[in-house]
């Protein structure tokens, strides 16, 4: 794990790693990313550790106000923003605090503000980050309205907190970062974060142990609800006057306008015990403020409310042993603890990560639902009195829609209906029509309007592309070419498109040094991110198994899923294990089903069918490849669905496709495939290209840029500045001429300063003109103390000809003889209505020796010798606009040059296969 250190100009400072690697003088360990579902940005703390020497590097890289970026296990690029920072006084370690909300939100403060109107998320975002450089990224309510007022002063960032609480959504930072360099920063606005992803947490394996927190703080037992002021009125909306029927008969809104819980009353009335559905009945009343401007909506708000408050809220730390892989803030994952007869379904609402030390990250997990009968006693007791309690809990999702919020005209479709509820852990696998089982759970989804919403935006073209990499040892690809994985290589080759398949030739990849030649080692260039440390290149294998016990051992099959626990692990290895130990087990028929693989039957519905549940399995997200109903073998997704036939259906479009086997395998202690480190171990040599030909890479340098070759920079003559369409792309400028009948002169500016020689080099594909004086000598290039026109001709002049060639390849060369020089194309007198085309590339200074050049180009191809030719050449910035070749080491106590050596090995004490 690397942490990238840069100022605020995103100069690269220093590089520190965590974990297992300490090799680098500069360490961070005690860290903690934490992250918060009520909180957009991410803290993190740290302490670097450093050898003394190395002091003050470490104390600029810490400045208050710097960043450190880094990529998080998830792939996604993170910037902290430094906030401060202490040096113990021993001179070996600085402790420091930062986040990513940085001094744009945190420290910028916005007054108190009052809308006028309704406005979107994004209209409030506007107003109070206005000038910070933050954009908003993923918006999930992009048509939601609030007129909002906020008394007093607060940071951006705690005005932004605010607004999302009122529009009841959540929202997280996220960054665009290249190279080290951080070019975008998006605030995200979701209606929940996190997914839930089917992991399970097992004390003893993933936990170390579980402390349980009760807070009864916000407890209610009845609420009286307030909504807005209505437009000519002094007060505002209540309940008092509507009616409202609980089908269950636990919630009760009385004349006066209270919603009252007659159930959790009996169990948290002040008086120990009461049950009588009146104002006076003891109940624990709470007054809450809404925005409703309906007595149907405030109903809806106040009931949600009611329940979510109705008993203490109980919260579970979770110590972990290990953090799970993928798991993300927001995620809802399954807690297990079998010596309390602990199973729980929860939310991680916070994580605090430690990539040097995982053993002591922790997560805060809420929202919870207990899946067993571990309630509070007098829950229980309750329960079976009034036996509206279930023993054994197996919960569904329920979607109706309807003419309005009061459930009219319900429907199981949504056509042409206004709102749409949603109802979850409902004890009935068959949806209930009745509306009054979907109170406080409607939500509009058609405006009045009904046709003119926010249009999305555009699609793409349906295809997916794909990222691919290889490896090799030479900057062609064509030596010790592989895909299998970087290990020993030099360079590393990168393309993309829309096949799935990486490609075998070398030619397609985009190659670059990531492990140097021995010898001197030159000033570090432009780091990019890494990505985690790449894995050995290895295939993964998913493998499952199936048996009837928790452990495995009984009725143990790697075939027949006729069983009630599902097994799962993964290796490098694709034979299957016949050991039960090796898998991970979890239970996937319940007891009372008949056909394991039908999956356990659905509680019969009002109709008398009964609903079966359907499994398949495949390699792609539509499940349309390898597509099986009974044989999940090394299968990347599994599907499911449920309806009234027992039989499974043979097509993968109506099963809901979820990935249960990750590109890389989920266990193992190294992550993803990332990219390539800076320090590869040498591998095994690729294979031979297809054509058996050996592929070469050229480069070459020079000291113009990109920018400089554009002919559209250049200094044109009157007439060919009015009448020439000049498209640059790739180093090459094509002209498209409607002439007028004039001289046509393109005087490119010269990099260089008086007294300084420099040549200029160019291929040229000739166009249909006459030369200038009319002669075979052609068109003529020369060069000039200021931009020429007419039939002017510099000094050094050569002869480009008039017969058309293919890409010629021309030189000049010069010395200026003031500081501002050009080389300058005459094509003499051009003829009104001649329309012509031509290609040229330049580059000054062009040469293979790199001496003293600003830039490097290079391509590759099946010829060993270099071309001439600038166009053929890809090129990049090498050397800055200051010169500068890094900061040079410091001399030693005896005068001697100090020398950095590098070697690589397979053993932190580097005994193991060393190699230089």
């Amino acid at each position: 794990m690397e942490f990238y250190f840069t100022d605020r100009s995103f100069h690269l400072l220093g590089i520190a790693t965590a974990g297992s690697d300490h090799t680098n003088d500069f360490r961070i360990s005690g860290e903690i990313e934490r992250t918060n579902v009520d909180a957009a940005m991410v803290a993190f703390t740290g302490t670097l550790y450093f050898p003394k020497k190395q002091l003050s590097k470490a104390e600029a890289m810490c400045q208050d106000l710097n960043y450190m970026l880094y990529m998080d296990d998830d792939g996604n690029g993170r910037m902290i923003t430094i906030t401060s920072s202490h040096a113990d006084g021993t001179g070996y370690c600085i402790s420091f605090e930062g986040t990513d909300a940085g001094n744009d939100l945190k420290n910028e403060i916005v007054d108190a503000y009052k809308a006028t109107k309704q406005m979107t998320f994004e209209q409030y975002f506007n107003i109070f980050t206005g000038n910070s450089g933050w954009e908003i990224g993923v918006n999930e309510i992009p048509t939601a309205v609030r007129t909002l007022t906020f008394d007093g002063e607060e940071t951006s960032y705690d005005r932004m907190k605010s607004v999302a609480t009122q529009f009841g959504v959540e929202t997280y930072f996220s960054f665009s970062i290249v190279g080290t360099t951080m070019v975008k920063c998006y605030l995200n606005v979701v209606k929940k974060r996190g997914a839930d992803r089917g992991m399970t947490l097992r004390v003893g394996d993933e936990i170390n142990r579980i402390t349980v927190d009760s807070d009864s703080t916000n407890l209610m037992t009845a609420v009286y609800a307030r909504g807005a002021t209505p437009d000519g009125s002094d007060t505002p909306i209540t309940l008092v006057g509507y009616s409202y029927t609980d089908p269950t008969g636990q919630f009760v809104l009385t004349k006066e306008g209270y919603l009252l819980d007659t159930v959790s009353n009996r169990i948290y009335s002040r008086l120990r015990q009461n049950s009588t559905a009146t104002v006076d009945g003891s109940y624990l009343n709470h007054v809450i403020d809404y925005e409703a401007t309906t007595q149907a909506s405030l109903l809806q708000s106040a009931l949600a409310d009611l329940k979510q408050n109705n008993h203490p809220a109980v919260n579970y730390t979770i110590e972990l042993a290990k953090i799970p892989q993928n798991i993300r803030c927001g995620d809802t994952v399954q807690i297990e603890q079998e010596d309390r007869q602990l199973y729980l379904s929860a939310r991680v609402l916070e994580l605090d990560k430690c990539y040097s030390n995982p053993s002591s990250s922790t997560m805060v997990m809420g929202d919870y639902l207990l899946e067993t009968s571990q309630v509070a006693k007098q829950y229980q007791d309750l329960a079976q009195k009034l036996k509206d309690i279930p023993k054994t809990i197996q919960y569904y999702s329920w979607i109706r829609y309807a003419d309005d919020d009061k459930g009219t005209n319900m429907s199981a479709f949504p056509s042409g209906k206004k709102y749409m509820a949603f109802v979850t852990n409902a004890k009935s696998s068959v949806p209930s029509d009745n509306p009054a089982d979907y109170a406080g759970h409607w939500a509009l989804i058609q405006g009045k309007d009904g046709a003119d919403g926010v249009p999305g935006a555009k699609g793409a073209d349906g295809r997916t592309s794909y990222f691919h990499t290889a490896w090799a040892d030479d900057v062609s690809g064509q030596s010790g070419f592989t895909v299998s994985g970087g290990d020993g290589k030099k360079y590393i080759g990168t393309y993309s498109d829309f096949t799935k398949a990486d490609s075998t030739h070398p030619a397609d990849y985009n190659w670059a040094l990531f492990k140097g030649a021995d010898g001197d080692v030159g000033p570090k260039g432009p780091q990019g991110l890494p990505g985690k440390s790449g894995a050995d290149g290895r295939t993964t294998y998913a493998h499952f198994a199936y048996a009837n016990s928790q452990d495995g051992n009984t009725d143990f099959s790697t075939t027949d899923p006729n069983r009630k626990y599902i097994g799962f692990y993964s290796d490098f290895t694709s034979g299957d294990s016949t050991n039960p130990s090796d898998y991970s087990w979890s239970l996937i028929k319940g007891a009372d089903g008949a056909n394991g693989k039908d999956g356990v039957p659905g509680k019969p519905g009002a109709d008398g069918k009964t609903s079966y549940f359907h499994t398949a399995y495949a390699d792609s997200s539509d499940g349309r490849t390898n597509f099986s109903l009974d044989t999940p073998g090394s299968r990347k997704y599994i599907g499911s669905y449920t309806d009234f036939t027992q039989a499974d259906s043979n097509n993968p479009a109506v099963y809901s496709w979820q990935l249960v086997q990750g590109p890389q395998g989920d266990k193992g202690d190294r992550g993803l495939q990332g990219l390539q480190g800076p320090k590869g171990d040498q591998g095994i040599q690729g294979p031979t290209g297809a054509d058996g030909k050996s592929s070469y890479t050229h480069i070459a340098y020079a000291n113009s840029s990109d920018s400089e070759r554009n002919m559209n920079n250049w200094v044109l003559s009157e007439p060919a500045k009015n009448a020439a369409t000049i498209t640059y792309k790739n180093g090459v400028n094509t002209i498209d001429y409607k002439g007028v009948a004039d001289y046509e002169v393109f005087n490119f500016p010269v990099k260089v300063k008086k007294g300084q020689s420099f040549t200029f080099s160019f291929s040229w594909t000739q166009p249909d003109v006459n030369s200038l004086d009319g002669t075979a000598d052609g068109v003529p290039v020369s060069i000039a103390d200021e931009p020429l026109t007419g039939n002017r001709i510099g000094r050094n002049v050569i002869y480009l000809g008039v017969s058309k060639t293919n890409s010629k390849l021309f030189t000049i060369s010069g010395t200026a003889a003031a500081d501002k020089t050009y080389v300058s194309i005459n094509l003499g007198f051009l003829l009104d209505g001649i329309q012509w085309q031509f290609k040229a590339s330049f580059q000054q200074d062009f040469s293979q020796d790199p001496g003293k050049h600003e830039y490097m180009g290079w391509y590759s191809d099946f010829t060993a010798l270099d071309s001439n030719d600038p166009s053929f050449y890809g090129w990049s910035l090498i050397k800055g606009a200051d010169g500068a070749q890094g900061e040079p080491g410091k001399a030693g106590a005896d005068g001697k040059t100090p020398y950095f050596h590098i070697a690589y090995a397979d053993s932190s004490d580097g005994r193991t296969n060393f190699s230089l």
